[in-house]
C-alpha cells in the first residue's frame, strides 16, 4: 500500500510539472560530497560475460551511511516518500531541479539492493530518466545532466535483471543516438557507452527491441571519430552483439554501417592502434563468415583493408587477417580479386619471413596456407602464384618441423599437383621424395594428406614424353618398346595379383563363414562383425577378374586396354565402406574369440584342409586391395604414351581410386570418432542428453591440477575437462573409474580467458568459472584449442543456415 501511494505521488507531480526545488538531495545520497559529480574509470568494462561492469557508488563514507538504500530491504513510509519527491522532481520544469534530481537518482541507483531497484522500477524512474535526456540533448550546457542520467541507468543494468525493462524503454536507442552529438561533453559518450555495453550483454537482444539500422549507424558514425578510449568501448559493445545473429543480419541490410567500419579501419593503421584494429578484424571476420556477406565486403573495400593489415607489425592483426582471407577465398569472385591485388605478394613475404624465422606465429602461417589451398583450385589462379615466387618459399617450408604446418602444406601441394604445367614444376624441385617420407609418418593426418600429395605427383606429366622428339628414329623406337614391355608386366601383375585376391575372397566364404556358421561357432551378429561385407566384396570381385581376362584375351598385348574396366569397377568401390569402416571392430572380436580353444582349434585345422592363408592375413587383404589397385595404375600411367588409346580412361582411374581412397579414409575416421565418442559416453555419468551423434566430435581431454594450501600439487587426476566440438563438460573421476559430470557447457555460449599464472576462465552470461591447469603451457594450448574450435563451430553453423535458406555455400 505504501509503494502504491508513492507511485500515485510521483504521477501526481509528474502532471504537475512542478515541485518545490528546495529538496535537499544529500539527504537521499548524491554521487559526491555535497552534491558534487562524481568521476568513474573510463576504462572499466560493461556487464557483458567476458567484461565487468560499470558502477557509481557514494563516495563518502558518511553519505554512504545516510543512503536511503544502504543495505536495507525495507523501507519506512517517510523514506518511500521522500525516495518519490526526489524521483519526481525529474519531470520539473526548472532545469537546476531536474539536475539535482538526475545527481540523486544516480545515487539512489548505485547500490546492487535488487528490492531497492524494483521499487525504483515501478514508480517509473527509466521513463523519467529517459525524458530528462530527450528535453536536454539538443541542449549542449545541459549534456552533464544526460550524462548523469545514463549514469543511472548504467548503475540499474548492472544486473540482468531490469536489462530487458529498461531495453523495452527504448534506452538503447537513446544512447546510441546519443553519441551522434558532436558537441556533448565526454562524460554524456562515455555514460552513453556504459549504457550501450551493459544492455548489449541482455539475453535475445533483439527480440521485441527497437534496435535498429539507425541505432547500429549512430553508433558506428561514433567509432570513425572516437578517441582510443571510446573507440575501445564502442568495439567492446559491437563484440556483445555479434553474440546475436540478427546483429550481422542489421549490418548486412546496411552497406553504409560495414563501410563505415571499413573505412575506420583505413584510418587506424598507425602501429599504436592496433589494438582497435584487432577489435574492427573481429567484427569484420565475423561477418565473412555469412556467404552472403562476403560479396558485400569486398564492394566496401575490405580487400584494401586486409593488404594493409598484413603489412602490419603486431601478430594479432595478421593472424585476423589471414582468417578473414581464408573465409573471402570460399567465394569465386573474392578469390580472383585476392590473386590480382597485392595480397599474394604480402602472403609470399610472410611465408618467407617464417622460413628465416621458424619462432613466427603459426597460426598466421597455418591460415597462409589456407587461404594458398582455397586460391589453387583454379589454374589461371596457380600459374599466377607461381609467378609471383611461391614454389620456392612452398619448397623451403618442406624442412619444417611443425607437423601442422607440414599438413597444410601438403594440402596446397595436393592442389597445386593436379594441374599438369605446375606439376611439372613441382616435380623438378624434387618434393615428391619429400611427401613420401612423410607419407610413413607415425602421425595420422600428415601420413595420410602427405600421401595424398605423392600420388598427385606421380601422376604423369606432358613433359615426360617430350623427349621422344628429340631422340634420333631408333633411340625413339627403343625407349618406345621399353615402356610398352614395362606395361604388359604391370598388366600382367594385375590380372594375377586379382586371380590371388579373388581366390583368397573365396577362401574366407568357403572356409570360415559357411562352416562357422553351420557349426554355431559364432552368432549371425558375430559374423556380421567378424567378417562384415565380405560376400558382396567376392561377388564383385569375380565380376572384375572376369572383365579383365576377357579384354586381355580379346586385344593384342600392345593395344590391351584396361582402362574402361578399372573405371567400371571404381563404380563400385565404395562398396569397400562398411569393410574398411568395420574392420579394427573385427579384429578385436575375432582375437576374443581365438582366445577359445574350440575355435583355435577350427580355424587351425581349416587352414590346414583349406591349404590356405591365415586367417587374420585374409581379412587384412581388402584393406590392402586399393591402395595397391593405386600403385599398379600409377606405374601403368607412368609407362603408357599420352597417344596411347587407353591413357585417358587409366589416368582417370588412377584419380577415381585415388579419390575413393580418400572417401575410405575419412568414413574410418568417422566411424572411430564414433566409437571414442561411445567409449567416453560409457564413463561419463549425468550427462543428461545423448552424446553420440553424427555432427560430435570428440577434440581433446585433459585432467587439472588441485592444489594443497601450502602450494604443493595433487597428483591425483580427480577432475578433467572434455571437449568437444560443440561441448565442454567438466566431470571428477570417481573411483570406479567413471567419470561424474559436475559442468557441461554449448561451446556457442561461452568464452574461455586466458588469465594469469595456471589458471582460465569460462564465462557464460553472467556466471565465471575458473579452471586450474598443471601448467601454464597446457593451459594456453587448451585456451586456443577451445577458441579454435567455437571459432570451427560458428562458421559450421553460418554455413548450415546458409544452406537451409538455399543460399549458396
Amino acid at each position: 500500500r505504501t509503494l502504491e501511494a508513492a507511485c500515485c505521488a510521483v504521477r501526481a507531480a509528474t502532471m504537475d510539472r512542478w515541485r518545490s526545488a528546495s529538496t535537499d538531495c544529500n539527504d537521499v545520497g548524491l554521487s559526491g560530497e555535497n552534491g558534487e559529480e562524481g568521476a568513474a574509470s573510463p576504462s572499466q568494462g560493461a556487464a557483458s560475460p567476458s567484461r565487468p561492469t560499470f558502477s557509481f557508488r557514494p563516495s563518502s563514507p558518511e553519505l554512504r551511511k545516510r543512503s536511503l538504500i544502504g543495505k536495507r530491504c525495507s523501507y519506512s513510509e517517510g523514506d518511500i516518500a521522500k525516495v518519490s519527491r526526489q524521483v519526481a522532481d525529474l519531470a520539473a520544469p526548472d532545469a537546476n531541479a531536474v539536475a539535482r534530481a538526475t545527481r540523486g537518482a544516480v545515487g539512489l541507483l548505485s547500490a546492487e539492493n535488487s528490492h531497492n531497484h524494483r521499487m525504483l522500477m515501478n514508480i517509473g524512474v527509466v521513463r523519467l530518466l529517459l525524458e530528462v535526456v530527450s528535453r536536454f540533448i539538443a541542449q549542449p550546457e545541459r549534456h552533464h545532466v544526460c550524462a548523469h542520467a545514463f549514469m543511472a541507468l548504467s548503475n540499474l543494468t548492472i544486473s540482468d535483471v531490469f536489462r530487458r525493462s529498461v531495453l523495452d524503454t527504448g534506452a538503447f536507442k537513446c544512447a546510441a543516438h546519443a553519441l551522434g552529438q558532436s558537441t556533448a561533453v565526454p562524460s554524456m559518450h562515455q555514460y552513453a557507452l556504459n549504457l550501450l555495453m551493459n544492455l548489449s550483454a541482455t539475453d535475445n537482444l533483439f527480440f521485441n527491441s527497437d534496435i535498429d539500422d539507425t541505432c547500429i549507424s549512430a553508433v558506428l558514425a561514433f567509432l570513425v571519430t572516437a578517441n582510443e578510449d571510446f573507440a575501445t568501448l564502442v568495439i567492446m559493445v559491437m563484440e556483445n552483439m555479434l553474440e546475436h545473429d540478427q546483429f550481422a543480419c542489421i549490418l548486412l541490410e546496411t552497406p553504409d554501417a560495414v563501410r563505415t567500419l571499413i573505412t575506420a579501419c583505413l584510418e587506424h593503421t598507425e602501429p599504436q592502434r592496433h589494438r582497435l584494429n584487432a577489435g574492427y578484424l573481429k567484427i569484420l571476420v565475423t561477418l565473412s563468415m555469412k556467404d552472403d556477406a562476403i560479396p558485400l565486403l569486398r564492394r566496401s573495400g575490405v580487400l584494401t583493408v586486409l593488404d594493409r593489415m598484413l603489412c602490419t607489425s603486431d601478430d594479432v592483426v595478421r593472424d585476423l587477417s589471414t582468417k578473414m582471407l581464408t573465409n573471402m577465398t570460399l567465394d569465386g569472385d573474392s578469390a580472383t580479386a585476392i590473386i590480382n591485388s597485392r595480397i599474394p605478394t604480402n602472403l609470399l613475404h610472410s611465408l618467407q619471413r617464417f622460413v628465416r624465422q621458424p619462432a613466427q606465429s603459426l597460426p598466421e602461417i597455418e591460415q597462409t596456407l589456407n587461404i594458398l589451398t582455397n586460391l589453387t583450385r583454379t589454374l589461371n589462379a596457380t600459374r599466377t602464384l607461381l609467378e609471383v615466387g611461391f614454389l620456392d618459399a612452398l619448397v623451403s617450408l618442406i624442412t619444417c618441423k611443425r607437423e601442422r604446418i607440414l599438413i597444410c602444406l601438403a594440402k596446397v601441394m595436393n592442389n597445386i599437383a593436379t594441374f599438369d604445367e605446375p606439376r611439372s614444376m613441382l616435380l623438378q624441385s624434387g618434393i615428391r621424395s619429400d611427401f613420401i617420407e612423410l607419407s610413413s609418418s607415425d602421425e595420422e593426418m600428415l601420413a595420410y594428406y602427405s600421401g595424398l600429395a605423392a600420388a598427385k605427383l606421380s601422376l604423369p606429366t606432358s613433359s615426360m614424353f617430350a623427349s621422344f622428339d628429340v631422340l634420333s628414329a631408333e633411340e625413339a623406337e627403343k625407349k618406345l618398346k621399353d615402356y610398352n614391355d614395362h606395361r604388359k608386366k604391370v598388366i600382367q601383375e594385375i590380372v594375377e595379383t586379382e586371380k590371388t585376391y579373388v581366390e583368397n575372397l573365396v577362401a574366407i566364404c568357403t572356409a570360415f563363414v559357411e562352416p562357422m556358421r553351420k557349426a554355431e561357432l559364432l552368432s549371425e551378429e558375430e559374423i556380421g562383425l567378424v567378417f562384415s561385407n565380405v560376400d558382396e566384396l567376392m561377388e564383385m570381385h569375380c565380376s572384375f577378374l572376369a572383365s579383365l581376362q576377357n579384354k586381355v584375351r580379346s586385344t593384342s598385348e600392345e593395344e590391351v586396354a584396361v582402362g574402361e574396366v578399372f573405371l567400371a569397377l571404381t563404380n563400385c568401390l565404395t562398396t569397400y565402406e562398411k569393410y574398411v569402416s568395420n574392420y579394427d571392430q573385427s579384429i578385436i572380436v575375432l582375437s576374443a574369440h581365438l582366445d577359445r580353444p574350440k575355435f583355435s582349434e577350427f580355424v587351425e585345422r581349416q587352414q590346414t584342409t583349406m591349404k590356405c592363408q591365415k586367417l587374420e592375413t585374409l581379412l587384412i587383404n581388402p584393406i590392402q586391395r586399393i591402395p595397391r589397385y593405386a600403385l599398379l595404375l600409377r606405374d601403368l600411367v607412368k609407362h603408357m604414351p599420352q597417344s596411347h588409346a587407353d591413357a585417358t580412361k587409366v589416368t582417370l582411374a588412377l584419380e577415381r581410386v585415388l579419390d575413393i581412397m580418400n572417401f575410405l579414409e575419412e568414413q574410418k575416421a568417422k566411424m572411430e570418432a564414433l566409437r571414442k565418442l561411445a567409449s567416453i559416453r560409457e564413463n561419463l555419468e549425468g550427462l543428461g542428453e545423448s552424446l553420440v551423434n553424427n555432427l560430435r566430435e570428440f577434440v581433446s581431454e585433459t585432467d587439472l591440477a588441485v592444489w594443497e594450501e601450502h602450494g604443493a600439487r595433487l597428483n591425483d587426476r580427480v577432475y578433467w575437462l572434455f571437449l568437444f566440438n560443440d561441448l565442454l563438460v567438466y566431470a571428477k573421476k570417481k573411483p570406479s573409474g567413471k567419470y561424474s559430470v559436475k559442468l557441461k557447457f554449448d561451446l556457442i555460449d561461452i568464452k574461455c580467458l586466458d588469465v594469469d599464472g595456471n589458471n582460465a576462465v569460462v564465462l557464460k552470461k553472467d556466471e565465471k568459472f575458473t579452471f586450474c591447469f598443471a601448467e601454464p603451457v597446457v593451459k594456453r594450448q587448451w585456451v586456443k584449442l577451445v577458441k579454435d574450435t567455437k571459432f570451427r563451430l560458428q562458421k559450421e553453423w553460418y554455413r548450415r543456415k546458409a544452406s537451409s535458406t538455399g543460399a549458396a555455400v
